[in-house]
């Protein structure tokens, strides 16, 4: 998947992306990173079709995306949003089975193979004693898990996720993470998504894009883009970048710049 030459801005005075071009590998795991407002959501949107560019373009496998019809386009790409909403009395299997949608008619019923892509995507997030739960009665970690089950279902080589561990708290956002890598490494799923925790990225990155007021000023790998003067330039942070035997690079912060 690649952008060539992206721009596209929610109102004329503002440009939320300008010119950006970037190619998302296969079976690695990318972060978009950037303080608020920079464009990563924005970014991930147009990844995601949700938003057109106004310029340049956008390209799956060879084809603009615009260009795909919507059934034929959920079958290479999955997204699970910031907030996700569904009717509380939704059981765990019956929301995971939404995402077999784009795999046959609105009246066809589910056959086997979706029936084996439920149960292996509920298997894969580690849901099995929760199929018959309510939504509702789930707490955020466990309701992110089920939103990545409905994706994985989808059965796409592609996954995005904007900003999951948002809301939650640290044990569950780095069980999500595990996950993360977890089907990046089993199934050689290509993963984009947007995370805030700069040393949750550094620790679960492959490949790291550093957005700044629209612009893709960074990428590379954790170790070439983090460092003490990028930190500096894009959050006007002083900090310390160190690296353990345990859990590799990592950032201090130990000061706001002048």
């Amino acid at each position: 998947m690649e952008l060539k030459q992206v721009a596209f801005s929610y109102n004329k005075q503002v440009n939320s992306l300008s010119d950006v071009t970037v190619s998302i590998a296969s079976n690695r795991i990318t972060t978009i990173i950037g303080p608020n407002g920079s464009g990563k959501s924005t970014l991930l949107g147009v990844l995601a079709r949700h938003l057109l560019p106004q310029s340049g373009s956008a390209i799956l496998d060879g084809k603009v995306i615009a260009d795909y019809k919507p059934r034929e386009f959920a079958r290479k790409l999955a997204v699970v949003h910031q907030m996700n909403e569904a009717p509380s009395d939704l059981t765990v299997e019956k929301l995971v089975a939404f995402g077999r949608m784009p795999h046959r008619t609105m009246w066809m019923p589910s056959g086997k193979e979706d029936d084996e892509a439920v149960d292996w995507a509920i298997s894969m997030t580690n849901l099995q004693d929760k199929r018959k739960k309510r939504i509702s009665e789930m707490s955020g970690g466990e309701r992110q898990r089920v939103w990545i089950a409905m994706a994985l279902a989808q059965r796409t080589p592609i996954l995005l996720l904007d900003e999951p561990t948002t809301f939650l708290d640290m044990y569950y956002q780095y069980e999500l993470l595990e996950l993360v890598r977890k089907l990046n490494a089993s199934l050689g799923l290509t993963i984009v998504m947007v995370l805030h925790d700069l040393n949750q990225a550094i620790r679960y990155s492959d490949y790291m894009l550093v957005m700044k007021d629209g612009e893709l000023l960074h990428q590379g790998t954790p170790e070439q883009v983090v460092n003490e003067q990028s930190m500096k330039q894009i959050y006007g942070m002083n900090v310390v970048i160190r690296s353990d035997e345990r859990t590799g690079l990592y950032m201090v912060p130990v000061g706001i710049s002048e």
